[in-house]
């Protein structure tokens, strides 16, 4: 039974790296991403029952899709930098499929909150049957993308990949400025934001500049991607630091930030 269920997992990524191999062959076009789409809807994320999924102690239930793609090792490394606990408020800025606002809305307890954010639509359908799954009453999901300003915008389909930096997409999203959104919330705290949005964490974190200077969240945000043929991380890490963080970066690019004077306090500078 285990040999078996290594050889699905090995075809099955052997079929989405040849997948990958061939879409690089053609160009991107109005074409590839209808194709993108239907590879993502249909395929990628097709549901093939329920598994139990853990991280250390916490044991839940998640929607096993045809990849299986879980994302567990990346969640494992943003708690390495910041480790939710009893009471605390956390957004988590492309939820994916809610793996790691899960876990956290079960160590928060009912006096925290976790407030979740996706936009692909395909990505979405698996993160709504995630949280229904767990039935967590203090896990929101706001189904808008965070921006510079309230507008509208498309994305590229593409799993954990999606992104509004990519041209020829079609799928409309509603795209909103973080600070009016979280005003209109009325949360009285914040202690960290985690973010990964293939690209638009520059323009998410201008539109956050009022909410990370009231509350000093902690900061744990996935830099490596390409804007106009730079990291991102290259603008954001100035932006940060001129709020009076301090930051470190790890080898695959994730900022962590953390506000100077809560350093000092905390003696974690």
């Amino acid at each position: 039974m285990v040999k078996r269920q290594f050889k699905d997992i090995g075809l099955r990524e052997k079929i989405f790296k040849a997948s990958y191999l061939a879409s690089k062959l053609f160009p991107e076009s109005r074409l590839k991403e209808r194709s993108r789409l239907f590879f993502y809807k249909y395929i990628y994320s097709a549901p093939i029952g329920r598994k139990e999924f853990s991280l250390g102690s916490i044991r839940f239930n998640i929607v096993k899709t045809l990849f299986s793609i879980d994302n567990k090792s990346i969640v494992k490394t943003y708690l390495k930098f910041y480790h939710p606990k009893k009471g605390d408020v956390i957004l988590d800025v492309g939820s994916f499929y809610g793996v790691y606002a899960i876990y956290c809305s079960k160590i928060v307890g009912k006096s925290g909150k976790v407030i979740a954010f996706d936009i692909d639509p395909v990505n979405l359908k698996i993160l709504k049957k995630n949280f229904e799954l767990n039935k967590n009453k203090n896990l929101t999901l706001i189904e808008k993308g965070l921006w510079n300003k309230n507008t509208t915008g498309s994305i590229s389909i593409g799993g954990t990949g999606s992104s509004v930096m990519k041209k020829h997409s079609f799928t409309k999203i509603r795209l909103v400025k973080g600070d009016d959104l979280l005003n209109n919330i009325g949360i009285k705290k914040l202690d960290c934001i985690k973010m990964n949005i293939e690209g638009a964490e520059i323009e998410a974190f201008k539109g956050l500049r009022k909410t990370i200077n009231k509350y000093s969240p902690k900061l744990i945000i996935m830099a490596d991607h390409y804007v106009n043929g730079e990291q991102t991380y290259k603008k954001l890490v100035p932006m940060i630091r001129a709020m009076g963080y301090g930051t470190t970066m790890t080898n695959n690019k994730i900022i962590v930030g953390t506000r100077k004077r809560l350093a000092e306090k905390h003696n974690l500078a």
